[in-house]
């Protein structure tokens, strides 16, 4: 749901909604500090090391 959201407020096409999960995965991974947990680009939690 909230990448749907994020995609009609980005004007991005419905159909790219798996490009707006990897972008959003990539900027929570990166901003992660060891130790915690986020979801990777396929939906899985990991914890960053």
């Amino acid at each position: 749901m909230l990448y749907k959201e994020l995609a009609a407020a980005n004007k991005i096409d419905p159909a790219d909604i798996d490009k707006v999960k990897s972008i959003f995965a990539k900027t929570l991974k990166s901003k992660a500090k060891p130790g915690h947990w986020y979801h990777d680009e396929k939906g899985n939690w990991t914890q960053k090391k």
